[in-house]
C-alpha cells in the first residue's frame, strides 16, 4: 500500500499548528486561516462575507393616529339634573316675568316681561317767572302704567310734580356744574289711571318738561347723573354712568345740552330714542335694554363743544312669582302647555302631577311632552310640575302655576 503524500499543513512551523477549515473540513495551518462573521474559522478561499441584507431595516408601520382623546359628555350638568323648561306656547307670564333653572339653579332660558314703552305723553315749556306751572291734560292708554316726568330748569329751584290723579315722586335730582343752579330731573308715577289728567311742575325759573309711559314697570332703582364738557361728533363722545341692568329691567336715559349750542343727539346701540325735542336747546329720552351685563349709555352729538348731563334710572319689572302661569278663567276651559328639552337629552320618561293644590283640574295625559290643562269647576289653582328623565336615570324638574 503507498504512502499518503503530504498535505498543506505537513510540516513543521514553530509557533503553529494544525486546524480544520470550518467549510471544507481539511487540515490547515491556524495561521493560514481567517474568521468569519460567524466566529468560525475557515480557508481563505472558503470565506464569504456576510449578506448585505442582513443590515437592511424595515421603515416602522405605526398604526396608531398622532394623538388620540376619549369621547366626554359636552354638556355637563349638575349631578342629578338635566336641562327641562317648560314651552311658551299657551302661557301667560306673571308681571315680573321668570328665568328658568334647574332644582340647584342651573340656568336654563329667560322669559322675561321687560318693561315696554307705550308712548310719549305731553312734551311743554314753562315761563320765566318761576311760577308753578302746568301741562296739558293728556290720558295714559293703560290703566296700571307707569308715567315718569323728565325735566330741567333754572335758577336751583326745588323739582316738584303733582298730578291730578296719582302721585308723582321725585326719583332722581341733579345740579349741573354751571354755577346757575340748573337742575335736571325725574319724578315718577307708579299707577297710573287712564283718564283725562295733568300735572303740575314747579321750577325756580324757565325750563321745560316731557312725560312718557311704559307698562310692566314695578319701582326704579340706581339712578344717577353725570356730565360731559365739550362733546364731538365722535360717535359715544357723551356718556353716561356705567350700571348692571338686570334681564327684564330697562335702561331710561334723559339727554340734555344745557349749552344751548344746539344740534341733535342720537343713543348708540342698542339704545332706542322714545322722545326728542329742542326746547331752547336739544335733549332726547331714550332707553336701553337690560341684558344682565354692565351698560354704559352712550350718545352722539352732531356738533362740537356743549355742556351735555345724562340723567339715568333702571326701570324695574313689578314684583312677583318666578314661574309661569296658565290662566284659566272659566269652567270648561283649557290650555296646552309643554316641556323644552335640551335635543341631546334621550328621554326615559315624563311625568305630570301637581305638587299642590290641583282640584278642580284635569290633565290630558300625564306622561306626554305636551298636555292639556282642563278646569272643572272655578276658582282653582295649583302648582303643576313636569318631572323627566333621562335613560341615565338623571332628573330634570319644572313647575308652573295653574289658575282661575
Amino acid at each position: 500500500m503507498p504512502i499518503p503524500g503530504r498535505g498543506r499543513a505537513d510540516y513543521f512551523a514553530p509557533g503553529d499548528w494544525n486546524v480544520a477549515c470550518s467549510m471544507c473540513g481539511r487540515k490547515r495551518k491556524a495561521s493560514s486561516l481567517v474568521r468569519n462573521w460567524q466566529g468560525l474559522y475557515r480557508c481563505l478561499e472558503h470565506n464569504e462575507p456576510r449578506q448585505p441584507q442582513d443590515f437592511a431595516r424595515g421603515v416602522k408601520d405605526i398604526m396608531t393616529v398622532p394623538f388620540a382623546q376619549p369621547e366626554t359628555n359636552l354638556f355637563v350638568t349638575t349631578p342629578g339634573q338635566i336641562p327641562v323648561g317648560l314651552t311658551t306656547n299657551h302661557l301667560t307670564l306673571v308681571a315680573s316675568g321668570m328665568q328658568l333653572v334647574t332644582l340647584t339653579g342651573q340656568s336654563l332660558v329667560t322669559l322675561t316681561r321687560s318693561p315696554s314703552f307705550v308712548t310719549a305723553l305731553i312734551p311743554h315749556g314753562f315761563n320765566r317767572t318761576g311760577a308753578p306751572t302746568t301741562s296739558p291734560t293728556f290720558t295714559p292708554v293703560n290703566n296700571g302704567d307707569y308715567l315718569i316726568v323728565a325735566s330741567l330748569g333754572s335758577a336751583g329751584a326745588v323739582f316738584t310734580v303733582t298730578g291730578t290723579t296719582g302721585t308723582f315722586t321725585q326719583i332722581s335730582g341733579s345740579y349741573f356744574n354751571d354755577g346757575q343752579g340748573d337742575q335736571i330731573a325725574f319724578a315718577e308715577n307708579l299707577n297710573a289711571s287712564a283718564v283725562s289728567q295733568h300735572y303740575t311742575v314747579q321750577l325756580g325759573g324757565f325750563g321745560f318738561s316731557t312725560i312718557i309711559e311704559y307698562a310692566g314697570v314695578g319701582s326704579s332703582s340706581s339712578p344717577a347723573f353725570v356730565e360731559t364738557l365739550g362733546a364731538t361728533p365722535t360717535p359715544g363722545s357723551i356718556s353716561g354712568t356705567p350700571v348692571v341692568v338686570p334681564m327684564g329691567a330697562t335702561l331710561l336715559c334723559f339727554v340734555f345740552d344745557n349749552s344751548g349750542v344746539g344740534g341733535t343727539l342720537n343713543p348708540v346701540a342698542p339704545g332706542v330714542i322714545r322722545d326728542v325735542g329742542n326746547n331752547f336747546t336739544p335733549w332726547i329720552l331714550a332707553d336701553f335694554p337690560g341684558t344682565g351685563a354692565s351698560i354704559t349709555p352712550k350718545f352722539t352729538p352732531n356738533t362740537t363743544g356743549g355742556n351735555f348731563g345724562v340723567l339715568q334710572v333702571i326701570l324695574n319689572g313689578p314684583a312677583g312669582g318666578n314661574q309661569p302661569l296658565v290662566a284659566l278663567g272659566a269652567v270648561n276651559e283649557s290650555a296646552s302647555i309643554g316641556v323644552q328639552l335640551q335635543n341631546w337629552i334621550q328621554v326615559q320618561s315624563i311625568a305630570w302631577a301637581f305638587i299642590s293644590g290641583g282640584a278642580g283640574i284635569s290633565l290630558s295625559s300625564t306622561s306626554a311632552p305636551s298636555i292639556t290643562v282642563s278646569t272643572n269647576s272655578t276658582p282653582v289653582s295649583g302648582v303643576l310640575q313636569c318631572t323627566v328623565t333621562d335613560i341615565r336615570g338623571l332628573v330634570g324638574r319644572a313647575t308652573c302655576v295653574v289658575s282661575g
